[in-house]
């Protein structure tokens, strides 16, 4: 078999990113390049985005040795983990400076139980994908407990959409009307959860 080979074109990247701020440029951008940004290179495409004249609010990976690896190369950007956080990777999460996931008691128990300091955290809310997060009607007591603890910071809440590439939208917009009335239940008592984000590639588009 012949060797196969992936030309990424970084310049279309700049254009294809300029185009999406361009969009809503009143929002962040979180640039998720786990799994190497799907084959692109990891490193390439993170110091190219933060090259133009608005960088990533926030680079996403899966694992911490994701994370490590950008470190290791000079990538200062903001980091989020969607891996859970546990035992395996606090530390890592600690030394690399990078924003955990939790989403279950346990998750919580881990930051209560050693004195780590203050740290930011992210909560993974399951509006309907049935993979990962804390279910969307448990969520805001879930948010509240945490908001509760003096060392940790809600950096953020977010969602994730299973089907928003589909042309039927309707489970989709299912799923973003119970993260939006969590949201307003969050506001509404005056609890901080920091930044929501939800929409990925099949929704920005």
């Amino acid at each position: 078999m012949r060797p196969s080979i992936a030309e990424i074109n970084l310049s279309n990247l700049k254009y294809n990113y300029k185009n999406i701020r361009k969009k809503k440029s009143n929002v962040g951008v979180i640039a998720v390049i786990k799994a190497d940004a799907y084959g692109h290179g990891a490193i390439q495409v993170a110091k190219t985005l933060n090259e133009t004249d608005t960088p990533p609010e926030y680079l996403g990976v899966a694992f911490d040795i994701e994370a490590i690896e950008l470190r290791n190369n000079g990538i200062k950007n903001q980091i989020i983990l969607f891996e859970p956080l546990s035992e395996y990777n606090i530390q890592n999460v600690l030394r690399y400076k990078l924003i955990p996931t939790i989403f279950t008691q346990q998750h919580l128990e881990l930051l209560k139980r050693k004195s780590w300091g203050k740290i930011k955290i992210q909560i993974d809310v399951d509006t309907g994908m049935g993979r990962l997060g804390i279910p969307s009607q448990d969520a805001f007591d879930f948010i509240l407990k945490v908001a509760n603890q003096k060392n940790i910071i809600i950096d953020g809440i977010y969602t994730h959409f299973s089907t928003s590439d589909e042309k039927n939208k309707n489970y989709a917009n299912e799923q973003l009307k119970r993260f939006i009335s969590l949201i307003e239940k969050l506001k509404k008592n005056g609890i901080n959860f920091g930044k929501a984000h939800a929409a990925n590639s099949g929704a920005i588009l």
